[in-house]
């Protein structure tokens, strides 16, 4: 995934964050608690049948009923059950339909438990052309308490009554088997449920999943996350802290039950995205030169050629690499490229790799020492990281990462240091601190402020395709990429969403780290956004020692999320100069 995005920004002095001023009062909970986390309710939980919330209004549905004394007959009303059918039930994707015949028009409440324990609650509601408007579909991008053996899904629908009110008449609906296989194998491989679903979403979990089943079967226990009323991060303990995920967060009351609704993931899933800092460096010794891509006959090749004509002989397929006497040119004997990548690649020290090209704890990898939370604050420490581009040795830097939330964001403060170091200073070269890629479908529409009079509500900027290019913080003394620049960073954010706006995420920062920040849509089948901010400066050196922070929103720029801040006017109230020097 960074294969294809080396990119650059400026070197900076190091710098603390401000104080963080959250005034919603976070929350913590392991991920293999009830999503439901404000009722906490359980399988047994019923409607009311005595609520006043209407779901909708019909007419009453018309039985013969007693004779009455005299003649003639009483016209009654009598509940029905819902009716319906579960039509996938995999750990990817619960989809299916409900409606009750005593309220045909009305999109009736249905809940997913897996388990026992409440998972999912929604409306049958969405059309499909086989049901009409009765639909539901749950995007399983959560995690479960354990992923690696079987579990019970359950799904139930909501019956109400002629008048639209629950009457206490619930069915458990039957279809698709309610035992689903946790491992991989559970994980549909044919890259997107029926129905028009998220096929992108579910190509880059079942990849992952098949590459790393370890990931997907522990991280149930390993993703821990913190919430407030407007914001869900998770951070994985087990591959170095990374952020796997990111949820708007609201609340509703329907038929009388209070439900917590969280949007779908909004981060790509998967080692070489998600959002974790990625650093780049060589070893500033010998001219450029050209390297032979792996084939499965020679899978590395250290020979140094001079040109790219010299290099490509006999249809050979080379890359340009600089430095070529530098320490990161592997040997091909004991040292060997990670996939793709050429004898030649830089270092690429990342949080969420482990050693030999492996991932996590459960290659054997320890690639995370868990440090703990306070104030409601995700504390992790990545003490040694491994290359995304070799199985070089561990560079020595410590990667720590803070994460916690505010109104409306997630706050992630790095840390970066080299203590003790002595040896070979990287030369200074781009860096994405850090990576970050969107789920699949959130690359349609993008945003930022390229005017020239900052946190005055001004004209904003939009791209109704990806940019591809860059945007220039001002006053910077390097721009990396300056024929590729697209815009400017006037007001220290960026953002994306989806082509209905139904998903999106705002990035914001403004630390003198930053001199650039990509706007991309990487090829390849996962339509992502890749948002990143890109720094410019040695990755590895005696006394390293480098300090910001990065705030995603996972909205649009003009989400109102207090009665009086919309998403910009947090964003201006955490970056704008005379408030804080980030």
């Amino acid at each position: 995934w960074t294969q294809a995005l080396t990119l650059a920004a400026v070197l900076a002095r190091a710098e603390r964050p401000p104080q963080d001023p959250r005034p919603s009062v976070p929350r913590r909970w392991p991920s293999d608690a009830p999503f439901d986390r404000l009722s906490r309710r359980s399988a047994a939980a019923t409607l009311s049948a005595h609520s006043d919330v209407n779901i909708n209004i019909c007419a009453p549905r018309a039985v013969q009923g007693q004779a009455k004394p005299g003649g003639g007959s009483r016209v009654t009303t009598e509940s029905a059950p819902p009716e319906g059918h579960v039509d996938v039930a995999n750990m990817t994707w619960v989809e299916g339909w409900a409606k009750d015949p005593d309220c045909p028009s009305a999109a009736i409440l249905v809940q997913v438990t897996v388990d026992g324990t409440l998972w999912w609650r929604g409306k049958a509601g969405a059309t499909r052309a086989d049901v009409g408007p009765h639909a539901f579909g749950w995007l399983v991008d959560q995690v479960f308490g354990s992923s690696a053996t079987n579990h019970t899904i359950q799904v139930v629908a909501y019956g109400v009554g002629p008048d639209g009110k629950p009457d206490g008449a619930n069915a458990v609906l039957t279809g698709a088997g309610s035992q689903v296989e946790g491992s991989c194998a559970g994980v549909p491989s044919d890259c997107g449920p029926p129905h028009g679903t998220p096929a992108q979403e579910q190509c880059a979990l079942g990849a992952w999943c098949s590459d790393v089943p370890c990931y997907w079967e522990n991280r149930g226990a390993e993703t821990l996350y913190v919430e407030n009323d407007h914001v869900r991060v998770g951070v994985n303990t087990a591959f170095g802290g990374t952020v796997f995920g990111l949820h708007s967060v609201s609340t509703s009351t329907d038929s009388g039950l209070q439900t917590t609704n969280y949007s779908q993931n909004l981060i790509l899933e998967h080692g070489g995205a998600a959002v974790q800092l990625s650093i780049w460096g060589y070893d500033p010794i010998g001219p450029a030169a050209w390297f032979r891509r792996p084939t499965k006959e020679v899978p590395c090749d250290n020979t140094r050629f001079p040109s790219s004509a010299a290099c490509s002989v006999n249809n050979h397929s080379c890359v340009e690499r600089c430095c070529s006497e530098g320490t990161q040119v592997l040997d091909c004997t004991t040292e060997l490229p990670c996939g793709k990548w050429t004898a030649g690649a830089p270092f690429n020290p990342i949080q969420a790799q482990g050693k030999d090209c492996g991932w996590d704890i459960h290659a054997g990898c320890t690639v995370v020492e868990w440090v703990g939370d306070a104030n409601e604050t995700l504390h992790t420490l990545q003490p040694s990281a491994f290359h995304f581009t070799s199985n070089a040795s561990a560079a020595p830097l410590v990667m720590e990462q803070w994460a916690s939330v505010g109104p409306g964001y997630a706050n992630l403060t790095y840390r970066m240091t080299a203590p003790g170091y002595s040896g070979v200073t990287w030369g200074n070269t781009t860096q994405e601190v850090p990576a970050i890629f969107t789920s699949g479908g959130t690359s349609s529409k993008w945003f930022w402020y390229n005017g020239t009079a900052p946190f005055t509500n001004g004209t904003v900027t939009e791209f109704s395709s990806a940019p591809n290019g860059f945007l220039q913080f001002p006053d910077r003394p390097v721009w990396p990429h300056p024929t590729q620049a697209v815009g400017t960073v006037a007001e220290g954010w960026w953002g994306v969403c989806s082509e209905d706006e139904s998903q999106c995420v705002t990035v914001a920062g403004n630390s003198e780290l930053f001199a650039e920040a990509a706007l991309s849509a990487p090829a390849g089948g996962h339509p992502s956004a890749y948002l990143t901010p890109i720094g410019y400066f040695s990755g590895l050196h005696p006394g390293l020692d480098l300090q910001w922070t990065l705030y995603l929103f996972p909205f649009k720029y003009d989400a109102q999320i207090t009665p009086t801040q919309t998403v910009r006017d947090i964003i201006a109230s955490l970056l704008r100069p005379e408030q804080n020097s980030v």
